[in-house]
């Protein structure tokens, strides 16, 4: 058996073999190979997420307007080296597992444009209606391995993982949050359950926050493997 071409449609498996045992299953498989890679960019957006915050100060104190630039400043640094770190991080994914040996151009741009463009839909999604930004960001959930593995355009990757994933948005759903929940605990809670916590509470937010990025990525490989790479070998044989 070999690599999937780069032409070859792709099709979804009945919505039966998508099961979220399944999916849970390959996420954690996909994160055991590519620990290395996964602990280094937990460790890099973690700290800077950490320096944003003890250069930001505490919320309830007047902050200078300095510290407010330079906190700007870390936070889009953060951001930007996310982006194009979660693109490192998928590739390797994609190697580890052998969903992918064919060398490619990198295209950290037009990859940021596309992580920008399904980030702001999906927020979008969750601000005001919760379920249609969990759809999207489900439907969406294999674009970045397409854009990566398969090098299809930033239009195309969406239209296919659109198309692959339809009718299981919220077995992809459950899944997701199965794995997340913790992490996103740990993001969200400390500083408002914890606010004593101080650096300390900081620092696990910062954790669970880039934890549940690498859990993201993981689970958009093992989807891409499940969904559109079924004969190919390696982690999905």
């Amino acid at each position: 058996m070999g690599l999937v071409e780069e032409g070859e449609i792709m099709t979804s498996l009945p919505s039966r073999d998508l099961k979220i045992g399944i999916i849970i299953d390959k996420t954690m498989d996909v994160v055991g190979r590519n620990i290395a890679p996964a602990l280094l960019y937990i460790a890099v957006i973690a700290g800077l997420g950490v320096a944003a915050g003890l250069v930001r100060g505490d919320p309830q104190q007047a902050v200078s307007f300095s510290a407010m630039i330079q906190a700007s400043a870390l936070g889009l640094a953060a951001t930007v080296v996310g982006i194009i770190g979660s693109y490192l991080l998928i590739e390797a994914m994609l190697r580890r597992t052998g969903l992918v040996t064919q060398e490619r151009d990198r295209r950290f741009f037009a990859y940021l444009g596309m992580s920008l463009l399904i980030g702001l839909a999906v927020g979008a999604g969750l601000i005001f209606l919760i379920i249609p930004g969990l759809v999207l960001m489900a439907r969406w959930s294999v674009a970045p391995s397409l854009f990566i593995g398969r090098g299809m355009g930033i239009m195309d990757s969406l239209g296919k993982s659109w198309e692959a994933t339809k009718g299981n948005e919220f077995t992809i759903i459950a899944a997701s949050l199965a794995m997340m929940i913790l992490f996103y605990a740990l993001a969200f809670l400390p500083p408002f359950l914890f606010p004593q916590l101080g650096l300390v509470g900081t620092v696990i937010g910062q954790l669970g926050s880039a934890a549940a990025s690498v859990i993201s990525c993981a689970l958009g490989v093992a989807l891409f493997g499940l969904i559109s790479a079924r004969d190919t070998m390696g982690v999905f044989d």
